[in-house]
């Protein structure tokens, strides 16, 4: 059993119920049942979170903090810890700062292998929205500095992978894709009914860009009767509310906020399309989640949609409103293409499980192990 540390910006301990990013949760406890895991969180932990079979080390500071004053205090935590016993692996989720402190950690501490495994926009440059750090010049470089010098580097999907290519990385990328658990989503075949019923599943903010998803609901509502159904989080303040209503289809849409992870499934078994239009992801595992339950997806050419179209999902460009109302309705209009696309989304569901995901992650961590030895 190797002690293997795991760089977190959050997701662990924290949010509605402690429920943090569940996947990534649940991936760790089942990496913990072959190694000893140490997850080290930039954010707060919950006060009484109790992990379950690994340990949580989190620094107790302000989200909003000095980068600094963070940075010290998360590398004195680190230190005390590896003092007590040196770590074997060193594994950062997220590309900024984590995967890069992964990396800064092994060559300063002398652990023999560093991973890096980038998850949101640590590899993103979508200056239009400000979104993506490799907007700064001096983050670019620093982790430009990591990738170069990392044991290992893994996606979640071909399309980050893509990406880190077109930046001038070119060392071997390992794809790991994140999955579910197929008995948490009971699959369906389910006839589209009077009314096409769309359900979208993001929290509201620029990123997943649902501007260009009700511009789109409005061309199909112009076609044929048509519901949509918003769940997430309103980062916006009420602008999308009243955008809906500025295109004359608030009371055909329904925003009905934040629901906990496991409200979820129940949800997605009402819809009959499942809609993204998000302007970047990593993977977006929700759409997972929504091929779990046999919902057809349509969305924009990112993350898991990206590997996936046009099989098991269809693709169009982002921020284009006409391409997915057009791809949605073609959709809606022909069974055959739909039963098509869930027998190739059922399958890729069941051969990347998040239990099938975990014994990659594993696989790899033995192999680093193995060539230390």
């Amino acid at each position: 059993m190797a002690r293997i540390a795991i760089l977190v910006i959050g997701g662990v301990g924290s949010g509605y119920q402690n429920q943090g990013t569940p996947t990534l949760v649940r991936l760790i406890e089942d990496l913990a049942h072959e190694h000893e895991i140490h997850v080290f969180s930039l954010s707060p932990s919950t006060a009484g979170y109790q992990p379950n079979g690994y340990q949580l080390h989190s620094i107790q500071t302000d989200l909003n903090a000095n980068p600094l004053l963070k940075f010290h205090k998360f590398q004195r935590l680190f230190t005390s810890i590896h003092r007590q016993s040196k770590f074997d692996i060193i594994h950062g989720f997220w590309a900024m700062p984590t995967g890069f402190l992964a990396v800064y950690f092994a060559r300063r501490y002398n652990i023999p292998h560093s991973i890096i495994s980038p998850l949101g926009g640590g590899i993103a440059n979508i200056p239009e929205i400000g979104y993506g750090q490799r907007r700064s010049a001096l983050k670019r470089k620093l982790l430009d500095w990591a990738l170069r010098r990392a044991s290992r580097i893994c996606t979640l999907t071909h399309f980050q992978k893509d990406i880190m290519k077109d930046f001038g990385c070119h060392r071997d990328i390992q794809v790991i894709c994140w999955g579910v658990d197929p008995k948490a989503f009971a699959y369906r075949e389910k006839s589209i009914g009077q009314t096409l019923q769309l359900v979208h599943v993001a929290n509201l903010n620029p990123v997943k860009d649902q501007k260009t998803l009700l511009r789109a609901f409005q061309l199909i509502l112009k076609e044929r009767r048509s519901h949509l159904s918003i769940y997430g989080l309103d980062c916006l303040d009420g602008e999308l509310q009243a955008y809906a209503n500025e295109l004359g289809i608030e009371q055909h849409v329904t925003f009905a906020g934040f629901k906990a992870y496991t409200e979820i499934p129940q949800h997605l078994a009402k819809a009959d399309i499942f809609l993204l239009t998000s302007r970047y992801e990593g993977q977006a595992l929700v759409v997972v989640e929504a091929m779990a339950t046999g919902l057809p997806v349509c969305g924009t050419k990112v993350g898991i949609i990206s590997d996936l179209s046009p099989e098991a999902a269809l693709a169009v460009p982002v921020a284009d409103h006409k391409a997915l109302a057009a791809a949605c309705l073609a959709l809606a209009n022909n069974p055959d293409q739909i039963a098509q696309m869930r027998r190739h989304a059922i399958d890729w569901v069941l051969e990347n499980t998040e239990t099938k995901a975990a014994q990659k992650y594993l696989k790899l961590y033995n192999r680093l192990l193995s060539e230390e030895a």
